[in-house]
């Protein structure tokens, strides 16, 4: 397992400023539904902006947008460097995908509470990271489009190479 430590750099003006975004990656994992990210997510998206809608499980019936159940994992993550912001769902997979792509994630947890996920590890991911200046943490309902602008005003950098990672033999 790759460990990297990550800090976080403003870009030029970043105060917390609504920046222009042009370009929006929204994934959701490949696990189960998370509806309420997906909608949410397409009540505050322009329609002039491009998205990137993966999806997995997540009916869209009803909603407006083109979305992508199921991409390659290189495709996802090209797709996160060439974004202004990436909103995801706070799995591992995808919290260290948009780190590693250099983006201040906006994270929304799923929550136990709403059949989503088995246990709140979601929700500790997306306050651990919050908590250190390295994404933004949500809840579909508190969700908006300032939250997207301030993510993309940050960028996420490596701070320092990982130290080599060795498994020793047993004997």
């Amino acid at each position: 397992m790759e460990v990297r430590r990550f800090r976080l750099r403003r870009l030029p003006g970043d105060r917390r400023e609504r920046r222009e975004i042009r370009r929006v990656v929204v994934t959701v994992g490949t696990d189960k539904s998370f509806r309420r990210l997906v909608e949410a997510a397409a009540a505050i998206l322009p329609k002039d902006i491009d998205v990137l809608w993966q999806t997995g499980h997540t009916p869209i019936d009803g909603l407006d947008i083109d979305a992508r159940p199921f991409l390659p994992a290189a495709e996802l993550q090209r797709a996160m460097r060439e974004a202004d912001v990436v909103l995801a769902h706070a799995g591992c997979g995808s919290a260290l995908s948009a780190l590693n792509a250099g983006k201040h994630p906006v994270l929304v947890p799923r929550d136990p509470k709403h059949g989503e996920v088995v246990d709140r590890h979601q929700i500790e991911i997306a306050r651990w990271l919050d908590s250190r200046g390295l994404a933004f943490a949500s809840t579909p309902g508190e969700l908006t489009f300032g939250d997207l602008e301030a993510a993309a005003a940050r960028l996420v950098v490596q701070r320092s190479a990982p130290p080599p990672f060795e498994l020793a033999r047993s004997k």
